[in-house]
């Protein structure tokens, strides 16, 4: 979204006047008045944006004259606020001038056409749904067992797991010059009992992402065969831990995050999180 308002302050959307400004097409006729297409009238202007913008719900009427720019009607819709009950406590101008912009371009390329009573309600869900996602879970102050935190860093949190879990501490080393990489983990109870541990020496390992990848999957099968029903892997690599749990792509890990995560959904439930302090169990390797 704030792509999308950049783009309308910068004059960058592909609308018909700068299309013809740019040597693309001639034709700068508004699908929906065959006015000249410009952002202004795109948005606010045309006899359609302003059916649109009377149905939506506002505290109080913004005003747009002719000679306005995008920057002054951003500043004049700053504090608009919907009426109840809409139920959209946050501004509904950015949702709205996106479903207007998404309605046009349906009509142009695809001759769908929309009425102003669905984009209002489409703009209202929008901005309802947004608002939703902020909201944020209560935070849960629990710092792991014998870990301390920096001065001024805040401790990390863990969603409550099953009292049965089992947690699973992983760490790689790894030499450039060599390309091999040591690889360990240590598997302990709810009371700290060690329940399993293991290391493992890799040739040709690429990178310490890589190394941190395959330690965490080397712990994981290492797991299965002690028929492990709830696991939690702590891991000091946040690139690692946000490319399993929010399937960001890496490419150099690409595959043995397949793999970790197939294994993990056909063995146990897996719960993975940062140790944002660093564990380091591995030596280096000499």
């Amino acid at each position: 979204m704030k792509v999308f308002l950049w783009s309308m302050v910068q004059r960058a959307l592909p609308l018909g006047e700068n299309l013809q400004r740019r040597g693309i097409t001639s034709d700068v006729s508004c699908p929906h008045c065959k006015a000249t297409e410009t952002s202004i009238h795109t948005f606010f202007l045309c006899p359609f944006a302003q059916k649109v913008w009377e149905k939506i719900p506002l505290h109080h009427t913004v005003h747009i004259a002719a000679d306005d720019t995008i920057e002054t009607i951003l500043s004049k819709f700053r504090n608009t606020i919907c009426l109840p009950p809409s139920g959209v406590s946050s501004p509904i101008f950015p949702w709205t001038c996106w479903t207007i912009w998404t309605t046009r371009n349906k009509l142009i390329f695809e001759n769908l056409s929309s009425s102003p009573e669905e984009i209002v309600a489409k703009s209202i869900t929008l901005a309802r749904e947004w608002s939703t996602a902020q909201a944020k879970e209560p935070k849960q102050n629990t710092t792991f067992p014998g870990q301390t935190t920096r001065q001024g860093q805040e401790p990390p949190r863990y969603r409550p797991l099953p009292p049965d879990t089992i947690t699973c501490k992983t760490d790689a080393s790894w030499d450039k010059t060599t390309r091999r990489a040591e690889l360990a983990w240590i598997c302990s109870g709810s009371e700290g009992n060690t329940i399993q541990q293991g290391t493992e020496l890799q040739e040709s390992v690429a990178s310490p992402l890589v190394a941190e990848a395959l330690a965490v999957r080397s712990a994981i099968i290492a797991a299965t065969s002690k028929e492990i029903k709830n696991l939690r892997v702590l891991s000091d690599s946040s690139t690692l831990i946000r490319a399993i749990t929010t399937n960001r792509q890496e490419k150099e890990i690409f595959g043995i995050v397949f793999d970790i995560s197939n294994r993990s959904f056909l063995s146990f439930n897996l719960s993975l999180s940062i140790i944002y302090l660093g564990l380091k169990i591995c030596k280096p390797i000499a």
